[in-house]
């Protein structure tokens, strides 16, 4: 029968030194991967982006501090921010607009405002979100006034407040209601999280008729005319895309221009019915 081998002091000795070698070396590569994983960002917060958009040009303040003029789009820290937008042209005496919003990591938030000197003229959108369950994707429209009617791809879902499940991806978001302008806006689903789009309409004011006479007769002279550049282009009834729709300008289509809208962005139009329309000015060339 063998002896059990016997191991001499010298060689515990040796091992030990060994084991806490090992010991040491594992611990500084595991210090060197967490280094290099926090490099990569692995363990920072992913940051909110902001899109802030605004007619007429505004500036746009994050937390008092200026970022710049809209259409102003960045990325911040995901945390609870006040926003300002304030109008550039201070000859306008327009109010600036203030809200608070929270921004989700890896989300942008859409601040979409027009500005008009009554504030029942003045229209606003804001689309946010906020995490829910991984697998459910949702989206609640809010609107002032109450009771718009809500489309989204075209379909009727119902009238605001309203909270509807929606497939992830983009999607064409309406709000409408009888007085006022509709609102069209392109929004996107994300899987596992709550698409909140706040939606204030624009009244539709009627205009006094003898005034309105008044302004026609005016408008009969003709600036400069202009060719339609784009396959097709939308003519609507004032000078922004919250307008709706009245008219089709096709390419190559010569059109009188009555009036030049404000920072040259839009061109009002004479129709072959003597009647006007509004065109954005990048969709055609002077002539």
């Amino acid at each position: 029968m063998s002896r059990p081998l016997l191991l001499s002091k010298l060689d515990l000795m040796t091992i030990k030194r060994k084991i806490g070698k090992a010991i040491i070396s594992m611990f500084i590569l595991g210090l060197i991967a967490l280094f290099v994983l926090y490099s990569l960002g692995m363990f920072k917060n992913k940051q909110a982006g902001i899109l802030v958009d605004s007619d007429p040009v505004s500036e746009v303040f994050i937390n008092g501090e200026l970022k710049g003029n809209t259409p102003y789009e960045g990325f911040h820290k995901a945390e609870e921010i006040r926003l300002k937008i304030r109008p550039v042209d201070s000859s306008l005496s327009l109010d600036d607009y203030e809200t608070k919003i929270d921004l989700t990591p890896g989300v942008r938030t859409i601040v979409k405002r027009v500005f008009r000197l009554k504030d029942e003229e003045s229209s606003h959108v804001m689309v946010s979100f906020e995490e829910i369950k991984p697998n459910e994707t949702s989206a609640v429209v809010i609107s002032v006034p109450d009771g718009a009617e809500v489309k989204i791809d075209g379909r009727i879902y119902g009238q605001t407040p309203l909270r509807v499940n929606i497939n992830p991806g983009d999607h064409e978001l309406s709000v409408y209601s009888s007085g006022y302008f509709e609102k069209k806006l392109p929004i996107k689903a994300y899987k596992g999280y709550k698409l909140t789009a706040f939606v204030k309409l624009s009244k539709d004011v009627p205009q006094d008729s003898s005034m309105e006479m008044i302004v026609n007769e005016t408008l009969q002279i003709t600036i400069f005319k202009v060719k339609i550049k784009e396959r097709e282009t939308s003519v609507r009834s004032g000078a922004n895309i919250g307008f709706p729709e009245i008219s089709i300008a096709k390419k190559d289509e010569i059109y009188a221009v009555a009036e030049e809208g404000e920072n040259g962005k839009w061109y009002k139009i004479i129709l072959p019915d003597g009647k006007y329309g509004w065109i954005e000015s990048s969709s055609a060339s002077r002539i």
